[in-house]
């Protein structure tokens, strides 16, 4: 093997291994002392607040109807249905696309997933689309 390949090889290896750890970082609270936040270790927390919910394009919505339906079968139901502390989801409206919303979960132990939520041809969501988030990989 060529001393060329050898080293590309390397590189290529360091480069995957660094990516895996990068990943992997988690913020030490500890060294956050001079934070006007008080910030603690997610291990020593038993109640965590209520996830954020952002609505992503909202303008593209069909209205307050569509609203109460994404929170009755999707927003509710997946952090009800997560076993995992849910951080934050967003909810994203794609111009073009008035077939599918965007979702995105942030758990607070940093993993997040993505899908496209379809919607019926008469506007409606299924009542079990919220699980894809819970599939993995997430498709």
């Amino acid at each position: 093997m060529s001393t060329s390949r050898v080293l590309g090889v390397l590189v290529f290896v360091g480069l995957v291994g660094y990516i895996a750890a990068a990943s992997d970082i988690t913020i030490d609270p500890s060294l956050l002392s001079n934070s006007v936040v008080r910030y603690r270790d997610q291990a020593q927390i038993s109640d965590f607040p209520a996830p954020v919910a952002y609505f992503r394009a909202a303008g593209l919505s069909t209205g307050p109807t569509e609203f109460a339906e994404i929170k009755e079968k999707i927003l509710y139901p997946l952090i009800e249905k997560s076993r995992k502390r849910i951080s934050a989801v967003v909810i994203q409206w794609f111009p073009g696309q008035p077939t599918g919303l965007g979702v995105t979960v942030l758990w607070s132990d940093g993993e997040a997933r993505e899908s496209t939520i379809a919607r019926s041809p008469q506007g409606h969501y299924d009542a079990n689309a919220y699980e894809i988030l819970f599939a993995k990989p997430t498709p």
